[in-house]
């Protein structure tokens, strides 16, 4: 579905410049799973490169960016997490 819409996006704007998405996934094994389809599509379909940030783990996150388009990409694993992170 956050495909979907990612597509979406890129397809009305031309780009997904400014934009930050956060996902509460409490599941490791389907975050990574979602990683996975949505950096793919950001890569080959969009040609958007991210970088990861290696601090975000420290913060109870994974976080996925590219400074040229200012898009972000993170997942959390609860509201609580997500929620801190944003403040």
């Amino acid at each position: 579905m956050m495909a979907d819409m990612l597509r979406t996006v890129s397809q009305f704007t031309g780009n997904l410049k400014n934009i930050n998405v956060a996902l509460v996934e409490s599941s490791e094994n389907l975050a990574k799973q979602q990683q996975d389809r949505l950096l793919e599509l950001l890569q080959k379909k969009l040609g958007i490169f991210l970088s990861y940030d290696t601090d975000g783990k420290k913060q109870g996150r994974e976080r996925f960016f590219n400074k040229d388009h200012q898009f972000q990409i993170g997942w959390y694993p609860d509201i609580k997490t997500l929620y801190n992170d944003v403040l």
